[in-house]
This record gives C-alpha cells, sequence and structure tokens, in this order.
C-alpha cells in the first residue's frame, strides 16, 4: 500500500533529520523530535505541491521518497546507525513496558480504544461535531482543485482559522487513497502526545 510508503519514508526523514540534529538526546527525545520532522515534512510536501497546482497522491509518494533519499544522502552513516539503534531501544522500550502487569493492562486498554475508534473511522462518516469534521472543507477543496486557496464558501469558520491540520489531512487522505479511514489522520498526533507524556512522566 503506498500509505506505507509515504509514512515509511516521512518517519526515515524524520529518524534522520533527528539523529543528525540531537545525537547527544535520547532515543525516546528523538522519536518525538522525528514524529514532529514527519508531521512538518508532509505539510511541507502538500505546501510545495500547491505551488505548481500538483496536490495529487502521485506528487506526494514521489516528493515523500525523494525527500527520504536526500535525508539519507545528507545526514550519513553515523546518523542511520543512531536511528537504527533508537528503533531498537524503541522497540526494547515497548516490550519492557508490556511485560509490566500495569502498563500491560494499560496497553490492553488503548488497543481496544484504538480498535474501537478505528472501526468507527472506517463504518461511520464524519459529523459536524466531530474533531475532523471542520478540516474537511480545506482538504476537499486542495485535493479537487490540486491547489490551496481560500475555500469558496459562505461558510465563515471554513476560512478563518489555521490550516495546518488541514493540509496534514490532505496530505494523509492522499497517501491512503481511500477516505473510508481518514480519521485515522488522528493516531499520528496520538503518538506525539504518547511520547511527550512518557517523557514528562520520567522527568
Amino acid at each position: 500500500m503506498l500509505v506505507i510508503l509515504v509514512s515509511a519514508a516521512l518517519l526515515a526523514t524524520g529518524l534522520l533529520a533527528s539523529a543528525s540534529l540531537f545525537p547527544t538526546r535520547s532515543a525516546l527525545e528523538r522519536a518525538l523530535v522525528a514524529l514532529l520532522f514527519a508531521h512538518a515534512a508532509a505539510i511541507g510536501l502538500v505546501e510545495m505541491l500547491a505551488l505548481f497546482d500538483a496536490i495529487a497522491r502521485p506528487g506526494l509518494v514521489a516528493s515523500a521518497v525523494v525527500l527520504a533519499a536526500l535525508t539519507i544522502l545528507g545526514t550519513g552513516a553515523s546518523a542511520m546507525t543512531r536511528a537504527r539503534d533508537d528503533l531498537g531501544r524503541l522497540r526494547a522500550l515497548v516490550v519492557g513496558a508490556s511485560t509490566s502487569p500495569t502498563l500491560a493492562v494499560s496497553m490492553l486498554v488503548a488497543l481496544v480504544v484504538l480498535t474501537l475508534a478505528s472501526s468507527a473511522a472506517w463504518l461511520l462518516a464524519p459529523w459536524a461535531w466531530e474533531s475532523l469534521a471542520y478540516h474537511l472543507p480545506v482538504s476537499s477543496d486542495a485535493i479537487q482543485s490540486h491547489t490551496l486557496r481560500e475555500v469558496p464558501t459562505h461558510v465563515v469558520y471554513a476560512r478563518s482559522y489555521p490550516h495546518l491540520g488541514a493540509v496534514f489531512l490532505t496530505a494523509h487522505r492522499l497517501a491512503l487513497g481511500d477516505d473510508a479511514l481518514a480519521e485515522t489522520m488522528q493516531i499520528p498526533f496520538v503518538s506525539l502526545a504518547v511520547i511527550a507524556i512518557t517523557l514528562a512522566a520520567r522527568r
């Protein structure tokens, strides 16, 4: 699936950039920065494609792969080794957490919640009261017009808030190629929150 390719390319970009720029930080801190970089890269690629009226799935996939390749070439072998070590440490952290009875129960509850949320995203269309819904006008217009512009609508709220969330949603929808799971856009932000809370708890 192309969504896996795009996600892998953006995560690789974030991991390598984080490993290169913050060599003395912990693996968890670099993981947080890597996710931030990956989110920013997704937004940046859509903004770049908009300059050429080229917001479309092939353009996003190609630009994400090119960005990852340039990051690999630009950061060097040491960043690659550090990023690989970070992935190993993060995996060990998750495995270690799963052996703790308390954390194992928490992870089970989180898995159930994630399953329910994914099922709801798959089965139900977004409603006006959902947090995703107000991003849809800008995102849908961008996908249809292949650029970012002021949405031609009389609905004031669609033109009165910062649109970076909508731009990220655009990247997410293009990568998926199917709006049935558009609401899974919120999962990357949950990952950011989990790592940030873990870091805060450790301090």
